[in-house]
């Protein structure tokens, strides 16, 4: 599942740049944000001063960008489709607006998952459900008081860039317009399905969709893919079906996340900390992702 450093697109001038060590990007001149400071990822942008930033998208990349926006002083404000913030951990029975299942539990230790000056509670190498991610990333949102900024129910149905304006449209016909335009919007939103040939006629249900296990009992079940959604929905109907086959393109390691009652992330991250060889600009002592 995406984590709170998932995908931010930085789009201006008709350009994006994908995240990653080395995206930098240039808004205009005035304010210089470092959103590693918020995200864990080496990368900064300057904004200009005049005129606000939109910031598509509240789930944990659009807060963390908002908070770091609201303590630089920029204006700005926050769309989002759905009724509430948190993204993926948004929990949504109906299978609508969130890939996010009743037994969701973050891969990546709360340690990793956390914004930097904002711990989450319990132990630093444990895994948050998606309840407990929801409340700390609500929590963010109240105490660096980004709620006013948020707009909800405001899902972008296009974007256009003129004369160093973007002009945003909501799928309602509403106009907003920005200075600069931040995409923080997860890789995940949309379902794939592979295309295969020949014909089935059971049921098919994308990951993303997936909520309970109880609708495979006692039948037979074919997981395709060993990615993260595979492996726990498998494990998980696994103890409901009648059998259940996983299918692979090739064969993959995988690891438990505990090992005799040791979170495993919490070993690897004491192993690793301190590691950064000076590769950015971040180090340690900030946070490096390195």
């Amino acid at each position: 599942m995406p984590t709170t450093a998932a995908l931010l697109r930085v789009v201006q001038s008709g350009r994006d740049w994908a995240s990653s060590r080395d995206a930098r990007s240039s808004l205009g001149v005035g304010h210089h944000v470092d959103f590693s400071w918020a995200i864990g990822e080496c990368w900064s942008v300057s904004v200009s001063s005049e005129g606000a930033v939109g910031v598509v998208g509240a789930g944990g990349s659009g807060i963390a960008v908002g908070r770091e926006l609201q303590r630089a002083g920029i204006e700005f404000e926050i769309l989002e489709a759905r009724e509430g913030v948190g993204g993926t951990w948004r929990y949504d029975p109906s299978g609508d607006g969130s890939a996010c299942y009743e037994s969701l539990v973050a891969n990546t230790s709360k340690l990793r998952m956390q914004m930097s000056g904002r711990k989450m509670g319990g132990r630093p190498w444990q895994y948050a459900p998606h309840d407990e991610m929801l409340t700390y990333l609500e929590s963010i949102v109240d105490s660096e008081d980004i709620r006013p900024r948020l707009r909800l129910g405001w899902r972008v149905a296009a974007a256009n860039h003129a004369d160093g304006v973007w002009t945003l449209r909501s799928d309602r016909g509403e106009e907003r317009r920005y200075h600069a335009l931040i995409c923080a919007l997860g890789v995940n939103g949309r379902p794939r399905w592979a295309p295969l040939p020949g014909d089935f006629v059971g049921d098919q249900l994308h990951s993303a969709s997936y909520r309970t296990p109880e609708r495979f009992k006692d039948r037979d079940v074919v997981v395709i893919g060993l990615g993260t959604s595979g492996s726990e929905v498998a494990g998980e109907v696994a103890n409901h079906a009648r059998s259940v086959v996983v299918a692979v393109r090739t064969p993959m390691w995988t690891m438990t996340r505990r090992l005799a009652g040791f979170h495993l992330t919490g070993l690897i991250t004491r192993r690793s900390r301190g590691s950064c060889r000076g590769v950015c600009d971040a180090g340690p002592s900030r946070g490096c992702a390195c």
